[in-house]
């Protein structure tokens, strides 16, 4: 299992390799949902420079809580 964050999409996607699947949260919808493994919100896309980036558990566990994106790419704000 493995985490990332897309900042374009304001999500954060956690993948099951064993049973290959994907789940994102993102900070309009909390609740994990599932996503396409390989859809460009796991993928990313070189079109638009969306690619996305390894974050920890922890990091997924807290975005929206503690953390969040700002309008700059890649910027990451905190919530307390």
């Amino acid at each position: 299992m493995y985490y990332l964050a897309n900042d374009i999409e304001d999500a954060v996607i956690r993948v099951d390799k064993p049973s290959n699947k994907a789940y994102c949260k993102r900070i309009d919808h909390l609740q994990e949902y599932e996503v396409a493994i390989d859809g460009e919100m796991v993928l990313g896309s070189f079109d638009y420079f969306n690619i996305p980036f390894r974050i920890t558990k922890e990091e997924y566990e807290q975005f929206g809580i503690t953390w969040k994106f700002g309008c700059k790419t890649g910027e990451i704000i905190s919530l307390e």
